[in-house]
């Protein structure tokens, strides 16, 4: 009888733990397993565990995997860099990427997500709720992390918390079969032990899914999208011309579920060539100003009808020396509508770290905003 309750109790205890591939085997860090691509690469014993050093690099498993449970130990120091896991790995320019800030321990954003398209970051339009999470990490010690992914949800362990540290409840890139790579693409020294991993698609996620609320009616939903080209083209512009616009194709783009349209994933930037038009219509039934606010990253220059009538710079450090960059209604400008049809149309310009717009209007009183 004793031993029976002793077993209930176990069954009990263990169904109220976080999922775990402990029963995994140990991926051992060979040439049979991995393909390691660094500037440095050491293997050696370090506070009692056999690892390997990388500095600016990667390993990349040669397995894929889409679903499932990856653990691993991670070491660093206090020096800027942002270790951590690639998943779902399309090519080297697409994938999922969940990595520690070790410059940022116990910041809000010590942990971040961050879905790479195309190889460009898109940290400053992916951050707060479901996307980073405050963490305090061990300096030159080491560190458990258990990541569970799910179809389009993950959540991230820390040091075998009974609650994910982090939970990202909407990943941006389609679930499919990938690529896995532990990454420290900086001169900083980062080492890795005891990596394992469990192919599922039934692991479950322990946090409630979130509800998103359907995005407000002032925020404007649906875009046209230019064809890429060089900023520089815009230089000294205050009226557009025909004959800027006039070769221009057009995609239909809609704002996701945060309120942007994340230009990165569908248009590829290249050295010269950094910068599009969103456009859309206001239809108003009188002349009147109204607001309009305005998120975008990293440069816009928005014309009305042609005319130029803001221009602004969101880029990292550009306000100040802590300023990030990251998207959202800061800026704000007072259209002159006339009656009848009107042209908003944004020039948003990139650098690195997210490539975004999004505009709401402060009401929609005598206006009616294009939905096509």
């Amino acid at each position: 009888m004793l031993l029976s309750i002793l077993m209930f109790m176990l069954i009990i205890i263990s169904c109220n733990q976080p999922a775990s591939a402990q029963n995994a085997a140990i991926i051992p860090f060979d040439s049979l397993h991995w393909n390691i691509q660094a500037k440095e690469i050491a293997k050696e014993n370090f506070q009692g565990k056999e690892c390997i050093k990388i500095t600016d690099g990667a390993a990349y498993l040669k397995d894929n995997f889409e679903n499932g449970i990856i653990e691993f130990d991670i070491s660093f120091g206090k020096e800027r860099c942002f270790p951590g896991l690639m998943f779902r790995i399309a090519d080297d320019k697409n994938f999922e990427f969940l990595y520690l800030r070790p410059h940022h321990s116990g910041d809000p954003d010590a942990i971040q997500y961050c879905p790479i398209f195309y190889g460009g970051d898109s940290w400053q339009l992916y951050t707060g709720e479901g996307y980073c999470a405050q963490a305090e990490f061990q300096m030159d010690a080491w560190m458990h992390v258990k990541v569970i992914i799910a179809g389009t949800k993950a959540e991230l362990y820390l040091n075998n918390s009974s609650s994910p540290v982090l939970f990202a409840y909407q990943l941006q890139r389609v679930p499919a079969s990938g690529g896995l790579a532990l990454d420290n693409h900086s001169p900083s020294t980062v080492r890795f032990a005891n990596f394992s991993y469990t192919k599922s698609d039934n692991t479950p996620i322990k946090s409630i899914a979130k509800i998103i609320p359907p995005l407000a009616a002032e925020i404007i939903k649906k875009w046209k999208v230019s064809n890429i080209f060089p900023e520089n083209t815009l230089s000294g512009k205050t009226l557009l011309s025909n004959d800027d616009t006039k070769n221009l194709s057009w995609a239909a783009l809609q704002s996701e579920e945060l309120g942007f349209v994340n230009i990165g994933k569908y248009i590829i930037r290249t050295e010269g060539n950094n910068t599009v038009f969103a456009k859309f219509n206001i239809t108003s039934n009188k002349e009147q100003i109204k607001k309009m606010s305005i998120g975008f990253s990293d440069r816009c220059k928005v014309y009305l009808d042609g005319k130029l009538l803001y221009a602004g710079d969101n880029g990292f450090k550009s306000r100040d020396y802590r300023f990030y960059g990251t998207i959202g209604f800061w800026d704000a400008i007072y259209l002159d509508l006339k009656k009848g049809a009107n042209e908003v149309m944004i020039a948003v310009s990139e650098d690195f770290g997210g490539w975004g717009v999004e505009a709401k209007m402060d009401d929609l009183k005598d206006i009616t905003v294009s939905k096509e």
